[in-house]
């Protein structure tokens, strides 16, 4: 029966602010995963990306398993793919807001007001229903490019 030790990345930053904050989070898994096991170490950045979207890394020894927990870097990469290839979503123009605690409203700020919205019975407003897997014309994203671009030059 082997030992099982269970540790959890830490990364090094609370929030995604810039492109450069994804590559310097994709990069730091990388190195951490190579300082626990340098024979099995990560041959990209694409692969180490992989890895932190499965949530987790798990190196088996003969007598000891070590399970790295790496959900919080995968909240990160979730966040930078939400603001970079959604739609409305990713848009700095989609404003979401609560009038309760179950009430969720969202409408294009560059079409539309926090009035108009408020005064239908909807949760979404019209120019959102259309466009929200993938946008409109005029999106403008938090996030120019994903993370493949990013990891990839």
């Amino acid at each position: 029966m082997p030992i099982i030790t269970k540790r959890v990345y830490e990364p090094s930053m609370c929030t995604i602010e810039s492109e450069e904050d994804i590559s310097r989070l994709i990069k730091d898994v990388m190195t951490s995963i190579e300082e626990v096991d340098s024979l099995n170490f990560l041959k990209s950045k694409i692969a180490t990306l992989k890895l932190v979207e499965s949530g987790g890394y798990r190196l088996h020894e003969r007598i000891a398993e070590l399970n790295i927990d790496l959900s919080k870097a995968k909240e990160l990469v979730e966040y930078y793919r939400a603001n970079s290839e959604g739609g409305c979503k990713s848009c700095r123009y989609g404003i979401s807001f609560h009038t309760a605690p179950d009430e969720h409203h969202a409408y294009c700020s560059l079409n539309e007001t926090e009035e108009d919205i408020l005064s239908t019975d909807k949760q979404f407003s019209t120019y959102i229903q259309m466009h929200s897997d993938k946008g409109c014309k005029d999106i403008k994203r938090k996030f120019t490019r994903t993370i493949e671009e990013i990891l990839c030059e």
